[in-house]
């Protein structure tokens, strides 16, 4: 199901699909396990992209925080409220995580230079 909402002259696409209310409800059965699938082919690749970008071209690392974010979406499915798209709600877990994973790189980095320095 699509709607176009105006916003200031402008039409923006909402998309309130069926796949991603059913995943986000929480549902066990087949239903929402192939709701996930449908949800996972649509925005895997953005997700890998953006974080492509993020970690300098290395498709592993990318591939890797991409995965882990799905899992992420998976675990934290019952704290999705409709209020707002669940592209948006994606697209923000997705930032933090690999902001995340950043910070985390920068203080490893940090720590092996300073080991380094203390044996010279």
């Amino acid at each position: 199901m699509t709607a176009l909402k105006k916003v200031a002259g402008n039409s923006i696409q909402i998309q309130s699909d069926k796949a991603d209310m059913l995943i986000m409800q929480g549902d066990n059965n087949a239903k929402a396990q192939t709701a996930f699938l449908s949800l996972y082919k649509r925005y895997k690749d953005p997700i890998f992209y953006k974080a492509l970008l993020c970690v300098k071209h290395n498709k592993e690392v990318a591939s890797d925080l991409t995965q882990e974010i799905f899992s992420k979406l998976f675990e934290k499915r019952m704290q999705y409220t409709p209020t707002f798209a669940f592209s948006t709600w994606l697209y923000k877990m997705a930032y933090n995580h690999i902001v995340d994973y950043k910070r985390q790189e920068k203080f490893e980095v940090a720590r092996a230079e300073e080991r380094r320095g203390g044996r010279e």
